[in-house]
């Protein structure tokens, strides 16, 4: 696994999340797209954690 990248089982959770929030299934395309969305959205919040964890040092 690639730094700031993460483990599949992680992806389940905002896809399970939408399919029953929207009640149905996302497609594949969809389900790439959120993939994406989530690892952008996690990437740039560890990044601001350690902005902000060398800041105290």
């Amino acid at each position: 696994m690639e730094p700031l990248e993460f483990n599949e089982i992680m992806y389940n959770e905002p896809i399970y999340w939408l399919e029953e929030r929207w009640g149905r299934k996302l497609s594949e395309h969809e389900k790439v797209i959120v993939t994406l969305t989530y690892r952008w959205t996690r990437t740039t919040q560890e990044a601001e954690e350690i902005k902000i964890l060398e800041a105290k040092l």
